[in-house]
């Protein structure tokens, strides 16, 4: 039993992550523990509270064999009034040569003693499985709390339906493993286009760890506008060090994002540095994403302006604009457009004004040149 218990405080250390010399002394404190509870109404101390013959004794593990010895600390007194924590000085004097009354004698107990009966060895087993979870939710708070709002990569370890019963909504948790953990990428968080398998390598960005009484709730995500934000970080060394910033990211993810980027040196141009060479650099980040240049996301780069009716042009691309009108105080645009690219400047469903108003933060409102020829020969 010894060996095997030592051999389990090995096999944790390797595989859980735990500290070994933590189990070891968590199993000495069970021990104790378990002893007292035995006992616990052996005795009654002066005031009436419940006491045993093992407050004053500790477990000592040996960590090569697994042997347990069980030592008790008594006081060396002139008279013996409680024999579990006094000793009289004649004893002492005669059995260990304690010569000096107020001193404190360690003496290991009998074998007998020793022997935990079923009670005891429950009571071990229960404190010591709930030290082990208490250290691994701690252990796993610990490293995704550190990486929390950062891009971390997992594998898919399974893929499991979110109704057991009923498949036919195709809605999926699915598993990744990371680190010593296991997360949870759930539907909402789920690209709608990308499809997953098991043993596939993963990029998610972690929005959130909460600790809990329970396990810590991890939220990764596949749809959160930031995860292009740290794909183009480690793509783009001049976004990195700082060169090139990101000033803003609107994302329906899936389909189309765009990003507004800014550079602090005049002699780096920030939409080609992002661009790369024969677009490698995005090419990366898109295959990261589950798509390429031809198919899945797209991603229009545009370069940010302090001027907003620069911004909002730069936002509108791939769309040229003829004139723009700013209400300042309501943040409102109207953009003058060609009737023959206003499809264009709208998008499909919207989308593309839509994006750049999430982009620039200002509502716009795109109407096109015979439109305006129509307004106006109506006033007339």
């Amino acid at each position: 039993m010894n060996k095997e218990l030592i051999e389990a405080v090995k096999i944790l250390e390797n595989e859980k992550g735990i500290s070994g010399e933590m189990l070891f002394e968590t199993i000495e404190s069970a021990i104790i523990l378990g002893l007292k509870r035995k006992h616990a109404t052996d005795h009654k101390n002066e005031k009436g509270d419940m006491k045993t013959p093992y407050d004053n004794v500790k477990a000592v593990l040996n960590r090569e064999t697994g042997e347990i010895k069980i030592y008790q600390t008594k006081k060396v007194v002139i008279e013996v009034t409680d024999e579990d924590e006094e000793i009289s000085l004649d004893e002492a004097r005669a059995e260990y040569g304690i010569e000096e009354v107020g001193g404190e004698i360690t003496l290991e107990l009998p074998m007998e003693t020793q022997v935990m009966g079923r009670m005891v060895a429950q009571t071990a087993k229960q404190i010591i499985t709930q030290k082990i979870r208490e250290i691994e939710r701690s252990n796993i708070f610990d490293e995704f709390s550190k990486r929390e709002k950062d891009l971390i990569t997992g594998v898919i370890s399974r893929i499991s339906p979110v109704n057991k019963e009923d498949t036919s909504d195709n809605k999926y948790n699915v598993f990744l493993s990371i680190g010593n953990g296991e997360v949870i990428l759930p539907p909402e968080e789920q690209v709608e286009n990308e499809r997953y398998h098991i043993g596939e390598r993963l990029k998610v960005y972690l929005v959130n760890v909460k600790k809990t009484t329970k396990n810590p709730i991890i939220i990764i995500s596949r749809r959160h506008k930031d995860l292009i934000r740290r794909l183009f970080e480690l793509e783009v060394p001049e976004i990195h060090d700082g060169t090139v910033v990101i000033k803003s990211i609107a994302r329906e993810a899936g389909s189309r994002s765009k990003i507004a980027v800014f550079s602090k040196a005049e002699n780096v141009d920030p939409v080609g540095a992002c661009i790369g060479t024969k677009g490698s650099r995005i090419g990366n980040v898109l295959n990261e994403l589950g798509g390429s240049k031809e198919t899945g996301e797209k991603i229009d780069i545009i370069e940010y302006s302090e001027d907003v009716a620069q911004y909002i042009s730069n936002a509108l691309a791939p769309a040229k604009i003829l004139d723009i009108v700013l209400k300042e105080e309501a943040k409102e645009a109207k953009v003058l457009v060609a009737k023959d690219i206003f499809s264009l400047a709208i998008g499909k469903d919207g989308q593309n004004v839509r994006l750049a108003a999430k982009l620039t933060g200002w509502k716009i409102d795109i109407v096109s040149d015979e439109q305006v020829e129509s307004i106006r020969g109506e006033e007339v």
